[in-house]
């Protein structure tokens, strides 16, 4: 099931009787290009969403919900940021650099989105 939001009981819900659910992001045009392809020559392109509506997008997965949608740059880097931060930390050294991470407060720096 295609929805534009669902809360935690939906999903369980749905869920309980074998189905899955699928939060999409469309804005305004793209909907309406969905609803009535017919009125458009060319479907217009999907657009990216913006950093609340990201975020309530990604609450949603964590809770268990498919979602669909593209992701921003800011966020894909910030991912791939972690991910060699994690690394980092998981190496031979990680202990010594979480250490020195923690002592001088740059994790809070780096963790700040904007």
């Amino acid at each position: 099931m295609l929805v534009a939001c669902a809360d935690q009981s939906s999903i369980d819900a749905i869920k309980a009787v074998g189905g899955s659910i699928t939060i999409v992001y469309m804005e305004r045009v793209a909907l309406r290009a969905h609803v009535k392809p017919w009125k458009f020559e060319v479907l217009p392109r999907t657009a990216r969403p913006g950093l609340k509506m990201t975020t309530y997008m990604e609450k949603m997965k964590a809770r268990g919900a498919l979602v669909k949608y593209i992701k921003p740059l800011w966020l894909i880097e910030e991912e791939k940021r972690l991910q060699t931060q994690l690394r980092e930390l998981q190496g031979e050294d990680g202990a010594a650099i979480a250490r020195k991470l923690v002592e001088s407060g740059e994790y809070l720096k780096k963790t700040t989105l904007g």
